[in-house]
């Protein structure tokens, strides 16, 4: 509870709502300890209702925007200048983690690895970071390596389990090993909380390694349908060469 009344404090400051219509609707206990943390900020302020940093935040969630409407140049911009203003070295991590996946979008692997790495030495328990470095390495020939630092993802319990999954499935596909890879792209798969980029796509690549064409091209159009460019180029290159 105290918890929750800092929080919706600290937002209505950030806002600059200082008597938000919504106090009202609070139980008496929460309203209660919601004014002692506005007292406290007012008293105490954090750094993170600096005006360099709540504009660090609100370019960082416009990232989001950008990235999903793949506009990838213009989320890169938005994240250096996130960068540029910050002071915070979580949102930096982020910030860092962020930049080197967009990269990987774009087909940078081998540069968004030195992005990751950066995430990664501001914050070490960044699981994304560590995902995302180990999907990059995989991807890049490094498999044991790669490896590691999806395990490492796995230890700070802030990754997600579907993407996790997702690259070791491509770990054990790059190995060689089918079985291993087929168990992690069904434990990705049943792990999903919101989309998860790129899943049906590797899916049916590795699919279509087995033979298994049917079903690859059922997941390859699942993939398409999401918008994914990989997925797209892929299906054009095998329509071409239907006969």
């Amino acid at each position: 509870i105290e918890v929750m009344a800092y929080a919706l404090a600290l937002f209505s400051k950030i806002t600059k709502t200082h008597n938000p219509v919504w106090k009202a609707e609070l139980p008496e206990e929460i309203k209660t300890l919601f004014e002692k943390a506005a007292t406290y900020l007012d008293n105490y302020p954090t750094d993170i209702l600096k005006k360099n940093e709540i504009e660090s935040l609100n370019l960082f969630c416009e990232t989001y925007i950008k990235y999903h409407n793949r506009q990838y140049d213009y989320a890169i911009k938005s994240l250096q200048e996130v960068l540029s203003l910050t002071n915070d070295d979580f949102l930096k991590s982020d910030s860092y983690n962020y930049l080197g996946y967009i990269l990987t979008r774009k087909g940078e692997i081998e540069n968004s690895i030195l992005y990751f790495k950066k995430a990664l030495e501001l914050n070490s328990d960044n699981g994304l970071a560590n995902d995302n470095l180990g999907y990059a390495l995989i991807m890049s020939g490094q498999l044991e390596s790669g490896r590691k630092y999806i395990e490492k993802a796995f230890l700070t319990e802030d990754n997600d389990l579907a993407y996790s999954y997702r690259n070791l499935a491509l770990y054990y596909f790059r190995l060689g090993e089918v079985a291993k890879a087929e168990e992690n792209f069904e434990l990705s798969f049943s792990s999903i909380t919101e989309p998860v980029d790129l899943l049906e796509y590797y899916y049916a690549e590795f699919l279509l390694s087995q033979g298994i064409t049917e079903k690859a091209m059922k997941f390859l159009n699942i993939a398409v349908e999401k918008g994914e460019h990989e997925a797209i180029k892929r299906l054009n290159e095998i329509l071409k060469n239907y006969p």
